[in-house]
């Protein structure tokens, strides 16, 4: 008898940590998520979003607007070379 409960001890002492283990990885997911999603806001907090986007002339990709219009020769120059 004295064998049973101890292997009963052990057993339920087991599942106990098995428990433990699993709050301990949900809450580290948890704090995880957590982490992600405030960087993310911070990060959407500071960004520019008013940069205005365009096709860029000659190829399949887009470029940012003000680059372009501040110097469309030096753009071209630079497809040129490319070639």
């Amino acid at each position: 008898m004295n064998a049973s409960k101890s292997t009963q001890k052990l057993d339920d002492k087991g599942k106990q940590e098995e428990k433990m283990g699993l709050g301990t990885a949900l809450l580290t997911v948890g704090a995880a998520i957590g982490a992600a999603l405030l960087a993310w806001g911070v990060s959407r907090a500071f960004s520019n979003d008013d940069v205005k986007m365009m096709k860029a002339p000659g190829r399949d990709d887009y470029m940012r607007r003000r680059d372009f219009q501040d110097n469309p020769h030096k753009y071209f120059m630079i497809c040129m070379d490319r070639k």
